[in-house]
C-alpha cells in the first residue's frame, strides 16, 4: 500500500530540493513550474489548517464544554519542542 500511495507534500518538496541542490546549473523550467505548483499546494494546506484551527476546533470545543470535558488547546511550536525534552 505504501509503495502505491501518492507522495505527500513533504516528499515532493524534498524531492524537488534534492534535484535542485545536487545540480550545479540553474533550475530548469520544469523545476520552476513544479516549485510554483508546490507553493500553491502549501498555501492550500495552510488555509485548510487555519480553517481547522479557527472554525472546527471552536465547534469541537463548544461540544466538549457541553459534555463537561476538557477543551482541546493547541500548543505553540515552542511548547511542542519543550514537551519533547
Amino acid at each position: 500500500y505504501v509503495g502505491s500511495a501518492e507522495p505527500q507534500l513533504r516528499e515532493k518538496l524534498a524531492g524537488l530540493y534534492s534535484e535542485i541542490a545536487t545540480y550545479y546549473g540553474k533550475p530548469s523550467n520544469a523545476q520552476m513550474i513544479n516549485l510554483a505548483l508546490l507553493e500553491s499546494k502549501i498555501k492550500e494546506a495552510q488555509t485548510s489548517i487555519d480553517n481547522l484551527k479557527s472554525k472546527q476546533l471552536a465547534t469541537l470545543n463548544a461540544q466538549l464544554v457541553k459534555l463537561k470535558l476538557e477543551e482541546i488547546k493547541l500548543r505553540t511550536f515552542e511548547e511542542f519542542k519543550a514537551a519533547d525534552k
